[in-house]
């Protein structure tokens, strides 16, 4: 909560066993089920992102990358949604990663004494830890393509635009962006 209008900061190590078979938390958003009484749900944890891998990876494999970067009219961000299981990009060769980022108040409002566009921010520090980590998973860090589709299609274009992104992504599928 302390950081919840501030630029993200990486996580850190993770000690312990993590359970990677289980989705980690979704950003703050409201809650899709209008016939419950929890009007929010989600920003329970760090931001998080999925990763799908071929069976045959290994750190020394050079698969391309796919990051999906999920829509939701800025105001919902679901990385999590079965819909966007990579289990066929795997099966055909291909890393596939979904990743999480602040959206509504908490993504895109600017607040006094805190950081703008953290949305977009929380984007390319996702974008980032894929290029500075998927070798670990087989995945090849020079062939990184992000692709998303309607607010993750805009949020994409403002990444491919910014300065900070320079490097992170070989190309950009952007589809329907408003």
């Amino acid at each position: 909560p302390v950081r919840r209008y501030l630029k993200p900061e990486p996580y850190g190590a993770h000690e312990g066993v993590m359970d990677c078979l289980k989705h980690g938390s979704i950003p703050l958003q409201p809650n899709p089920d209008k016939n419950v009484e929890k009007k929010m749900v989600g920003g329970d944890g760090p931001l998080c992102l999925n990763i799908w891998v071929p069976r045959d990876a290994t750190p020394r494999s050079r698969f391309p990358v796919m990051v999906w970067v999920p829509g939701g009219g800025s105001i919902r961000c679901a990385q999590n949604d079965e819909r966007f299981d990579g289990t066929h990009f795997a099966a055909h060769g291909c890393i596939l990663v979904t990743l999480a980022y602040r959206v509504n108040i908490d993504g895109f409002l600017k607040i006094r004494g805190g950081d703008s566009n953290l949305g977009v921010r929380d984007i390319i520090m996702g974008l980032r830890w894929v290029k500075d980590n998927i070798a670990a998973f087989g995945g090849d860090p020079q062939a990184v393509t992000a692709f998303g589709q309607s607010a993750g299609g805009t949020h994409l274009v403002d990444v491919v635009a910014s300065p900070y992104a320079q490097g992170l992504l070989r190309g950009a599928i952007i589809q329907s962006p408003s």
